[in-house]
């Protein structure tokens, strides 16, 4: 295969990388909110958390990340509302679209099971320490 190089002028070329950078700024500003959205979480959670430890000596001072969940389900608001926005123009950016959240659903289970994994590996340690202190207990009196 052969690829056809174009040849541009200097012109040309400058016109193309400004093209390009528009459409960047473009689609940035176009979601901006989703920076917003996750910049102003971690500010309220660091506030938060550093109020409740240092100001309020509270113990449970991670509870401040709280926010997280509620920055989620507020995350999934935007996506919801961009996607009634957008159009697809043909069948390519429709499949393109569904293999990213084809995508997305593989990586949330596999965050989900390897978080499940590990807190059943984690819960059965507990359960065989428990055990063998009962057991200690119990044979020693």
């Amino acid at each position: 295969m052969q690829v056809n190089e174009e040849e541009f002028s200097p012109r040309e070329s400058l016109k193309l990388i400004t093209e390009m950078i528009e459409r960047t700024k473009s689609s940035i500003s176009d979601r901006s909110h989703y920076f917003l959205l996750w910049g102003w979480a971690v500010v309220l959670g660091c506030l938060t958390q550093y109020f409740l430890k240092a100001v309020l000596n509270y113990p449970r001072h991670y509870y401040a990340w709280l926010i997280t969940p509620v920055a989620i389900a507020l995350h999934f608001v935007f996506v919801y509302q961009d996607r009634k926005k957008r159009s697809h123009k043909n069948f390519y950016q429709r499949s393109e679209y569904l293999l990213v959240d084809f995508y997305r659903l593989i990586f949330f289970c596999t965050g989900f099971c390897f978080f499940a994994y590990w807190m059943a590996i984690l819960l059965s340690l507990l359960y065989i320490a428990l055990w063998n202190r009962y057991i200690y207990f119990r044979q020693s009196s």
